[in-house]
């Protein structure tokens, strides 16, 4: 295992909270902005404070972070560059398997769970993945696909999206020394 953790970062429900909170229901600083993507134009509700974290981890070495998003390539390509967010890499859907769109819809794999694991096969590292739909079904997957990797598995609320509570829980996952 060479490098830092990867962290893969889902969009709408994380980053994107929606609904936005109610005014004075948080402290944080949020903004919504219009971005178009997949052929419309979506409202993108973020936190400051948030953005700011990511860049810092981003740009400390703490972490590797990959796109983990329905977005796909959009969120590098036009969400990324209106939050002066890196040009991170994207976790591909699997297109060789069936997948589902989230998890439980089917019998199929969710994709994600599918992009995430292939990721960690061709790269294994300790990772953070952080998705509100990421159900217990799922990190029990993971665990079981990747016995032995150190692992920061968070189901945020869709309102806020990533918190104070749950970055505290990635600092000190990503700051933990190794062994």
């Amino acid at each position: 295992m060479v490098g830092p953790p990867w962290w893969f970062l889902d969009v709408d429900g994380v980053l994107n909270a929606f609904p936005p909170p109610p005014s004075g229901a948080t402290t944080w600083s949020y903004r919504s902005l219009r971005v178009g993507a997949q052929g419309g134009v979506f409202t993108v509700t973020v936190a400051d404070e948030l953005l700011a974290a990511l860049r810092d981890v981003h740009t400390t070495g703490q972490a590797e972070v990959v796109w983990c998003t329905t977005w796909g390539s959009d969120a590098r390509d036009s969400l990324a560059p209106l939050l002066d967010l890196p040009d991170w890499p994207v976790a591909p859907r699997p297109d060789d398997i069936r997948c589902a769109p989230l998890p439980g819809w089917s019998a199929a794999p969710w994709w994600k769970l599918e992009a995430v694991s292939r990721w960690l096969d061709r790269e294994p590292r300790p990772y953070v993945f952080t998705d509100d739909d990421l159900v217990p079904e799922v990190v029990e997957e993971l665990r079981a696909r990747h016995p032995g990797l150190p692992a920061c598995l968070l189901r945020p609320s869709t309102t806020p999206g990533l918190g104070p509570t749950e970055l505290r829980t990635v600092h000190e996952f990503l700051t933990r020394p190794a062994g």
